[in-house]
């Protein structure tokens, strides 16, 4: 029991202010003690929120507090994490011994090291992070804000404020307090999304352009809408204000800009000139000139005045993206979809500088006030800095698990602010005491995990189109093998742990060593993504399946094709072998199961029932029967020997997205984007449990090997424990985004799980008798 349990009301309000009243003494030891103390931290956390603590942090770092270099480099260090964390802990509040050690283990200062066996001793079941795979605090990464469901296409950077106003493509804006996360309000403002958002440089109103056509203007002091523009044929993608806030001027898929008058809301006149879509529209900070870039290709520098295009840059190879221009108003920096960065003389139209800057389109850039350095969002998920001077790269920005869609800078130029396709919005420093650390397995999303037989090693592929080695028990990474020529889709290992089986996106299957991880073959098997691989159980043969409608059976020695099984009228989506290893069953969006023979090649049977696309697939482990789930929200349960179905399974209210079956072959727990997962029994084909504690979809589910439990990980970035006895949850661990595919070792030691940031995230359940007192 913790001492600060059962307070009176009146004493937890002391002891939550009791930072302030030891500062305000200048108590710079007993301050110190107390921010550094685990229940002290974890009671103000279950009854208040992080940003409470994060102010404390302040109180002790002020000037007149004296306080020895070490102490400060807690604070900070602290102050940082609970900056890193508090989306995650205002949402998962118990959460906080996870987080700890899964950013803090290398900070090995006795206060630190202490904290983290205090937080250890705190609970009697938690899932401990083998090493600590969250990002570290003191780097660049301030703080992530969440609460858009959706893509975040635009930001804006709220003039002397520390605010920032976000735009979605559910049409929804919001507007932030950077200093401590909180959402401040929110406008329902669009029917479609909404791709470009400005703000007067009073900072009273801004306006909103959207794909539903229209423009609208906002009272940011009222929190009202004041006017809607309309006027474009077609998606609006780009706004920007003049300096004296008279005007604003749009730019749309109709290939026109348009400038309005923004007391009045009257359309004043339409430039027309570029030949395809505008992407992006600046304007110089005198207010006389405007520039767009467009589809064509081209930069367009026009004259308001005179109403007219003076000046036409060329030079992209691709679409011209984004545009900002300096300070100074002496240059243009321009991005396109190839990921390069131009730097134009806008006196002369010159090019002063070209980056290749990025893998993917670049989606904005930005210049900070001071002019030496540009910022650089992309959609390979990353934002970089440049020195504007000579192109060289002063940093990267890796935390983003998505394309980064949106970029501004706060106008003290010290921090950035940027917007995803993960939903998010990430504030950044510019310049960061420590060196930026970002435990980044993979350079994008983990999308399938597979164990060797004896437990020593894991083995990850990912988008970012390679595959990993990695030692279970450290989480080591011990091979980083050659790139595939797209993502990775599928991986196992041979039953002899000495090959592993890579399958690629656009058909291509590898085959690996994996004790030298040096490459034996690489074969184009498929024609579209290999979903599926599964060796056959004496490891000669390789059954691949494919969204190209085929499973295939090819010698593992040679990659010669044995069998093609051709049946299916889409693309398959799972398959199983049955235990004896005499068929293959496997699983179509076309609503239908086939069992082939794998001695013949021949079909056997094909399972109708499904009213649509089938997901998921799994067979018991006594072989007797067939488990399908399904976009028509059923599982059904057929007879392997005859090819019947047992039974239906009803009660999701959304698409299966995953199966597993308990070793006893007497369960199945099924997961779904309904956001709950079910236990099932398969005697009597009855619900047991409905487990809702997640709050996405569920995307794996995995039996440990004694069948007693079950781990789940879903898109709100929670990785579950349960209890298959009683459906309690019994520990969890949270991610820094979705967690989309996760493994045990056949020995059940080791939990693994792969996240859409590109981490592998390795832990152990710490489980003791009985919590401190």
């Amino acid at each position: 029991m913790s001492e600060f349990d059962n307070l009176s009301s009146e004493n937890q309000e002391y002891v939550l202010n009791l930072p302030y009243h030891l500062a305000q003494a200048s108590m710079a030891d007993d301050l110190h003690e107390l921010l550094t103390e685990f229940e002290f931290l974890e009671h103000k956390i279950l009854i208040s929120s992080p940003q409470p603590l994060i102010e404390d942090y302040d109180l002790a770092l002020q000037p007149n507090i004296l306080i020895i270099e070490n102490m400060k480099n807690d604070f900070k260090l602290l102050q940082s994490f609970f900056r890193l964390s508090s989306n995650i802990l205002a949402d998962y509040k118990t959460q906080l011994v996870e987080q700890l050690w899964g950013r803090m283990q290398n900070f090995e200062t006795p206060k630190i090291t202490e904290l983290l066996k205090e937080a250890k001793q705190s609970k009697t079941a938690w899932l401990r992070p083998l090493k600590p795979s969250l990002t570290h605090p003191g780097g660049n990464l301030i703080r992530t804000l969440t609460g858009h469901t959706s893509f975040i296409w635009a930001v804006a950077a709220i003039p002397n404020s520390h605010q920032a106003i976000s735009g979605s493509i559910d049409g929804i804006i919001k507007v932030w307090n950077l200093d401590t996360g909180e959402e401040l309000f929110t406008f329902n403002a669009h029917s479609d999304a909404i791709n470009s958002i400005a703000v007067t440089s009073d900072a009273k109103r801004a306006v909103s352009a959207s794909s539903d056509k229209t423009l609208k203007v906002w009272d940011l002091e009222t929190q009202k809408q004041i006017l809607t523009l309309y006027g474009h044929q077609e998606s609006v993608n780009a706004v920007a204000i003049t300096p004296n806030n008279k005007w604003v001027i749009s730019g749309s898929d109709d290939n026109t800009l348009k400038v309005w008058d923004l007391e009045k809301g009257e359309e004043l006149f339409t430039l027309s000139s570029h030949t395809g879509n505008i992407t992006s529209v600046n304007i110089t900070s005198y207010g006389k000139l405007v520039v767009s870039g467009s589809y064509d290709r081209t930069i367009k520098v026009w004259d308001l005045q005179k109403r007219k295009a003076i000046l036409t840059l060329k030079g992209h190879k691709q679409v011209v993206n984004t545009l900002t221009i300096t300070a100074d108003n002496k240059y243009l920096v321009s991005g396109d979809f190839a990921g390069v960065i131009k730097v134009w003389n806008l006196l002369n139209g010159r090019k002063a500088l070209s980056i290749k800057a990025h893998s993917l389109s670049v989606q904005k850039v930005a210049v900070t006030p001071d002019g030496k350095q540009i910022i650089s969002a992309s959609y390979d998920n990353t934002l970089k800095v440049w020195d504007f001077k000579i192109g060289k790269e002063i940093s990267s920005f890796n935390g983003h698990s998505d394309h980064v869609t949106a970029l501004a800078i706060t106008s003290d130029g010290k921090q950035v602010v940027s917007g995803a396709e993960d939903d998010t919005l990430k504030v950044w420093n510019l310049v960061a005491e420590e060196k930026n650390i970002y435990i980044t397995s993979h350079a994008k999303a983990v999308s399938v995990l597979a164990i060797s037989l004896d437990s020593k090693r894991v083995i990850s592929g990912s988008h970012d189109n390679t595959v990993k080695v990695w030692n279970t028990q450290t989480g080591e990474e011990l091979s980083h093998l050659q790139e595939h020529p797209n993502w990775v889709k599928s991986v196992t290992v041979t039953p002899n742990n000495k090959q592993i089986i890579s399958g690629s996106y656009e058909g291509t299957i590898k085959v690996w060593d994996l004790a030298t991880g040096a490459e034996i073959f690489t074969k184009a098997i498929h024609n579209l993504s290999v979903i599926a691989l599964l060796p056959t159980p004496e490891g000669k043969r390789i059954i691949s399946a494919s969204i190209d409608k085929t499973i295939k059976v090819w010698e593992l020695k040679t990659g010669k094709e044995v069998f093609s099984f051709v049946g299916h009228n889409y693309g398959v989506s799972a398959i199983v072998i049955t235990p004896d290893a005499k068929c293959v069953i496997s699983s179509s969006y076309d609503k239908t199961l086939k069992i082939w023979d794998l001695e013949t090649g021949k079909e056997l049977y094909t399972l109708i029932g499904h009213t649509d696309a089938i997901e998921a697939l799994t067979i018991t482990a006594d072989g007797k029967r067939i488990i399908s789930g399904s976009h028509d929200t059923t599982i059904k349960i057929w007879n392997l020997a005859t090819g019947k179905q047992d039974f239906t399974l009803n009660g999701h209210s959304y698409r299966i997205t995953t199966l597993a079956v308990t070793p006893d072959s007497k369960r199945v727990i099924s997961g779904s984007y309904d956001t709950t997962i079910k236990v099932w029994n398969l005697e009597t084909g009855k619900e047991e449990f409905t487990l809702t504690n997640h709050k996405s979809s569920i995307n794996a589910i995995k039996v440990t090997p004694d069948g007693q439990r079950f781990i789940s990980v879903a898109d709100d970035n929670m990785l579950k424990l349960w209890d298959l006895t009683t459906g309690e949850e019994i520990a969890s661990f949270a991610g820094e985004s979705k967690l989309r595919c996760c493994a045990i070792t056949p020995d059940g030691a080791i939990i693994i799980a792969g996240e859409e940031s590109g981490k592998v995230h390795f832990l152990e359940l710490e489980e003791t008798n009985k919590l401190r007192c």
